[in-house]
């Protein structure tokens, strides 16, 4: 890290503080202190953890679906990755909750195989995986469920018409003891098929406290080719965001970003690091207030239930630890308020912004292109004359209310810091 960054890490560390203790306050009223250009308006993210996970300004989650932890040296290796959570953990003899709670690592334990488990009351657990892609196998409905796993299992049958995801929700939501954090992942019924009346029942019925849907847009083996770019993690995080808000009641959604090849077909694509940290910071864009990555390849040239661990991709385990390090340091700005409509977008790009804790103002991009192909994106903001290209050493100047930064390709991000 650069003096340069060392001195906005430090001013982020002190403002997030002052963040913590004023977290009561509404920002952006009539009465607001805060001297907002007239266009600007400030907006908080949805949702706060209600137990096991802590509502502060400089958390934000960086997990890794369902792990096998067996020694210590298994979690010393997944927090130098930059990982703070266990979403999901291998339900074998050998999990060391001990060194999970020794080490201040946090765990959610899934409903399905833990719930029966004595080792689920350990210190370690904060909370719990409900269900996955429940919307998927099962399909939106209420229809009664024989109890076993899998296709054809609802009462009638899927293939006869059955539909029970809602009944396995509610089934393995009634599992966590009362109090605890639940999670939920949902998959491409919940974002595609499902109309919006069947989807909201998975996101609002109360199932879970924090949710996600997974997409897997770079490694999906039947998606089109322009799919195949990180906006369309932004685009699955704002499906859900969409979904949530219909109730008129919020809970924090995550991104899901897959590491290596979690389809069976050998021939589908394996996702490269530049595809992840896209895909990472689209799922943020978009409003994600936390990210799951699934670290399993079940095709492709490394089968491996631990894609960081073993180094299937010698550039991965590098850039996720990279990404992992930007969103820790960055977590009191993503915590921050949503400042709508401080900056807009000409060209390939989709565009978010922040008011920091520190003052300053935040501008995160991403292409919104495919492949190889990029652009020139002029962006106007509201207010600033400097802008710091946070990572990159870049400095560029605001003239007449805009600057302009060049995206290389499908997978460019660029963040920046605005005064």
């Amino acid at each position: 890290m650069t003096g340069g960054r060392r001195a906005v890490a430090g001013l982020l560390a002190v403002a997030a503080g002052a963040l913590s203790a004023a977290s009561g306050c509404e920002s952006g009223t009539a009465d607001d202190p805060l001297d907002l250009p007239p266009e600007v308006s400030l907006r908080q993210p949805g949702g706060t953890y209600p137990a096991g996970l802590p509502n502060d300004p400089a958390f934000f989650p960086r997990g890794v679906w369902l792990e096998t932890v067996s020694e210590p040296a298994d979690i010393a290796r997944d927090q130098a990755f930059g990982l703070n959570l266990y979403a999901g953990l291998a339900h074998d003899d050998v999990a060391d909750l001990d060194a999970i709670e020794g080490s201040g690592m946090h765990l959610l334990v899934q409903a399905d195989e833990w719930s029966d488990d004595p080792r689920a009351d350990h210190p370690a657990v904060d909370g719990w995986v409900v269900y996955d892609e429940a919307d998927i196998v099962y399909g939106p409905g209420w229809d009664d469920w024989s109890g076993d796993a899998g296709w054809n299992t609802c009462v009638p049958a899927q293939d006869d018409g059955g539909q029970c995801g809602y009944t396995v929700m509610q089934h393995f939501d009634e599992q966590v003891p009362d109090g605890e954090l639940r999670y939920a992942n949902y998959g491409i019924g919940v974002l595609r098929d499902e109309t919006d009346g069947e989807a909201e029942v998975f996101v609002n019925h109360g199932f879970q406290d924090v949710v996600s849907a997974d997409n897997y847009a770079f490694t999906h083996p039947d998606a089109e080719a322009e799919d195949r770019r990180g906006a369309a993690y932004g685009q699955a995080v704002a499906r859900v965001l969409d979904l949530d808000g219909l109730d008129g009641e919020r809970q924090p959604v995550w991104g899901f970003v897959e590491l290596g090849h979690p389809f069976t077909e050998d021939w589908a694509p394996t996702i490269t690091a530049p595809e992840m940290r896209s895909a990472v910071w689209h799922s943020v864009i978009a409003g994600a207030r936390g990210i799951v990555y699934f670290n399993h390849s079940f095709a492709g040239p490394c089968v491996t239930h631990s894609v960081l661990r073993d180094g299937c991709d010698p550039m991965m385990a590098p850039a996720v630890t990279e990404v992992n390090a930007q969103l820790e340091e960055l977590a009191p700005v993503l915590n921050a308020p949503f400042a709508d409509g401080y900056v807009a977008a000409r060209g390939p790009a989709e565009v978010m912004a922040k008011l920091g804790p520190d003052g300053a103002w935040y501008v995160f991009a991403g292409a919104d292109t495919v492949g190889d192909e990029g652009g020139e994106v002029t962006m106007r903001v509201a207010a600033g004359s400097t802008v710091e290209v946070l990572f990159e050493d870049r400095e560029l100047a605001v003239r007449d209310g805009e600057f302009v930064d060049t995206f290389a390709d499908g997978n460019a991000v660029h963040l920046y810091r605005i005064t």
